[in-house]
Order: structure tokens, then sequence, then C-alpha cells
């Protein structure tokens, strides 16, 4: 799930332990160790975006975010999506249709516009902090690798929800082990605020001394179209059309 690079202009390293809140003011909750195994059915706005429309046969399947009721917020190279799932517990999955899709022709960072409302919505912010607490949430594997051809030998774990924290720096980059294909799109969230300030964008895995990076909202031309995409679109919802 893991394409390019981007190119960053603020932001973090890592130390991860995880959590998940009810709404984007509320504290998370910080019940899980790390990102093995944590699972919390808070926080259904951050769903699961796929190419499937069965949730036994999702396809190709990346994370994204509803910032608003007809708009989800993914990584630019997940934009393939045809469906957004939210997991509210194991029996309630809801599934939304995508209906058009919006790719930043430069940065990795994209939007899906839904042809259903979606319940829940998590606020995006363009400036996000630096020496301050962040979250990233994800359903990609615990324990992913690269084989020496670059591809992805393994993936255990994927589609379960994961959440680390981690102190944000002036770079892009994660020096952590600890994203997978599929929390790519997946929310970085102002723990302060509870508001979106960035994506993942590519990691290249989960060995010893790996790394992952993100795309900010603030990247050069990025805020101002996401903001117009937001509003157009979601006009367009209210109005019925």
């Amino acid at each position: 799930m893991f394409m390019r690079r981007p190119v960053i202009t603020a932001l973090v390293t890592v130390t991860l332990t995880g959590a998940c809140a009810e709404d984007p003011e509320a504290d998370l909750d910080s019940t899980s160790d790390e990102l093995r195994g944590f699972v919390s059915y808070a926080n259904p706005e951050i769903g699961i975006v796929a190419e499937g429309s069965s949730v036994n046969a999702l396809g190709r399947q990346c994370t994204g975010t509803a910032v608003a009721p007809n708009v989800v917020l993914t990584a630019g190279h997940c934009t393939f999506a045809n469906w957004f799932y939210t997991v509210e517990n194991p029996l309630a999955v809801r599934r939304f249709a995508v209906r058009q899709r919006w790719a930043h022709p430069t940065e990795d960072i994209g939007l899906l516009w839904i042809r259903e409302p979606i319940p829940w919505t998590r606020p995006m912010e363009e400036h996000g902090p630096v020496g301050a607490t962040a979250a990233l949430v994800g359903f990609g594997g615990n324990d992913c690798d690269l084989n020496s051809r670059g591809e992805w030998a393994y993936n255990r774990g994927i589609g379960t929800k994961r959440l680390a924290f981690f102190t944000t720096v002036a770079s892009g980059q994660i020096n952590a082990a600890v994203a997978c294909p599929g929390d790519s799109g997946g929310p970085v969230v102002d723990w302060a605020d509870g508001r979106v300030f960035g994506v993942m964008a590519s990691s290249n895995g989960t060995r010893p001394g790996d790394s992952a990076w993100f795309t900010a909202t603030n990247r050069p031309g990025v805020w101002a179209s996401l903001q117009f995409l937001v509003y157009v679109w979601q006009s367009e919802s209210n109005a019925g059309r």
C-alpha cells in the first residue's frame, strides 16, 4: 500500500503506545500495548478504504478518516478505493460507496467523495504541532517486511486497528519501525485538540531501524485544495446533488 515518499515540512520521531477516543476533543482510551493487537471500536470516523464490496474480501486496502459527513481524507495512492468501511464493533461494520476521488498531483494526500453521509467526523487542522504529542491510527499489520526486490514479503495482522503515540519534530520522517501496508492514509492526530494534520504515506517495514513518512496538511498547495474540495463536495451532498 505504500508508494512514493513525500517531502514534509514539519513532523516526527516516535515512541508508541496505544489509544483511541470517542470524539476529537476527548482523551484517547489508552488500553493497548503499542501496536500489537490493539483493537478499539471507538472513533469509527477512522475506517478502512478498500477496493472490495465485501468486508470479507476487501482487496487492496488503506486507512481513511471522515473529515466531513461525505468526505474521507486518505493518502493519494489510496484513492483507488471503491468503499469506506466504519468499524463500530465486530458485528457492526458499515459500508459507504465512493462517488468520486481526488489525489494531489505532487503530494501523497487525497480525498474520497462518499455517496452516503457518515455519522461521525474528525476535523482537520492546517498546522501540526512541533515538539508535541501526536498519534497515528491505522489498519495495517503488526509485522511486515520487504524482500530483496522491494516487495512486501509478508504482513501479519492486517485489518487490526492500531494506534501509536509519538513526539513531533521538524521532519517528516517517523524514526521507528511501526508502519505496515494498510496504514497508508491513516490520520496523524494532534493529541491536544484531536484534529488531523497529516496522513501516513510510506514505510519500509517493521525491522529494527526501519522508518515511515507522512504527508502534512500544510504542504505547499495542499491545505487550500483540501479546504476547497471538502467545501464543494459537502455543499453538493447537502444540496442532494
